[in-house]
């Protein structure tokens, strides 16, 4: 049975081994294993489980059921890709709005510097110059 896992793994991932290729055959192992707990489950002897788990392996080389395998790949990825770009816009809206806030600080930062240099030299100029003699 080691030959034949190899095998469906050889059908889904190519020497590429892309994310969509690996999760396509760990979706193919975990729809293999919930097979086997199920059958367990209900009480199956082992050479009866042992059985149906080969003519699962036989079923999931299936041009059909190997798109089916690849097809719950990209969801799962999309998936991903989707809840990724969530967090970052989320990560991005709160660096941007601490950076809105530091800006804003900073221009009223140098507002009130400027109003009293502004009020320092305005009165400066109103004075009676001083002659030195």
């Amino acid at each position: 049975m080691d030959d034949e896992r190899k095998w469906v793994l050889d059908v889904l991932v190519s020497e590429k081994q892309t994310p969509a290729e690996l999760i396509s055959y760990a979706v193919y192992k975990l729809r293999k294993s919930e097979l086997a707990k199920s059958l367990r489950d209900k009480g199956k002897k082992e050479e009866d489980i042992e059985a149906q788990l080969k003519n699962f392996h036989d079923n999931s080389l299936l041009d059909s059921q190997i798109k089916s395998y690849q097809d719950q790949a990209y969801k799962l990825l999309g998936a991903v890709i989707d809840r990724t770009a969530i967090e970052v816009r989320g990560i991005c809206k709160t660096q941007h709005e601490k950076e809105k806030e530091t800006l804003r600080n900073e221009s009223n930062r140098c507002k009130n510097e400027f109003e009293e240099l502004r009020k320092k030299y305005s009165k400066e100029l109103k004075r009676e110059p001083e002659f030195n003699s």
